[in-house]
């Protein structure tokens, strides 16, 4: 990692959410010519998730990810909560060579959630269900040529019309009917 990393120039990601234990966690990545580097994940405990915590969490990756693999973050990339909105404006006062910025992917998927009809969004979240709980489709999904950020694998929604394969639940990837209906 560190030799695809020192003297580059990178965008550091860091995001929010909570584990399968309900466990708060931050994590940050670095992107480094159409590549992501993971870097950390840190329970933030009994810390609300401010914006001032997220700043402090993300000079620490900042530095971590500087020093370890002689990287030089020069964008920020956060969703769009009001929180990250004053981290974002906070990193910049104090570091006014970094750029950052709002999450496109995600400022379209909360503009779908408010355009998107309830009934639309159930066939949504079927296909979604699907290609998680179905090894051989998920695996061809992720193969398409077009790179893919699926919902169950992130918070995006940018799945390219060309990509994505509707396999109906009743047909196997061969076609033979009846065989989806099978674990």
């Amino acid at each position: 990692m560190k030799a695809q990393l020192d003297g580059k120039i990178v965008t550091m990601q860091q995001d929010g959410w909570s584990t399968i234990h309900n466990d708060p966690v931050i994590a940050t990545s670095v992107t480094c010519a159409g590549r992501a580097f993971f870097i950390d994940a840190k329970e933030t405990k009994t810390a609300n998730k401010t914006a001032d915590k997220c700043l402090e969490m993300l000079k620490e990756s900042k530095k971590f990810a500087e020093e370890v693999f002689g990287c030089s973050v020069r964008t920020v990339v956060t969703d769009n909560a009001k929180n990250m909105e004053r981290m974002r404006t906070e990193l910049t006062k104090e570091d006014s060579i970094v750029l950052s910025y709002g999450c496109l992917a995600h400022w379209l998927n909360l503009l779908g959630q408010d355009l998107t009809p309830i009934a639309l969004m159930k066939h949504v979240t079927d296909i979604n269900k699907y290609f998680r709980n179905h090894h051989i489709p998920s695996a061809l999904l992720k193969d398409c040529d077009t790179a893919v950020t699926s919902p169950f694998r992130g918070h995006s929604l940018e799945q390219p019309d060309d990509c994505v394969r509707i396999i109906h639940p009743q047909q196997d990837i061969n076609g033979d009917a009846g065989a989806g209906s099978r674990r």
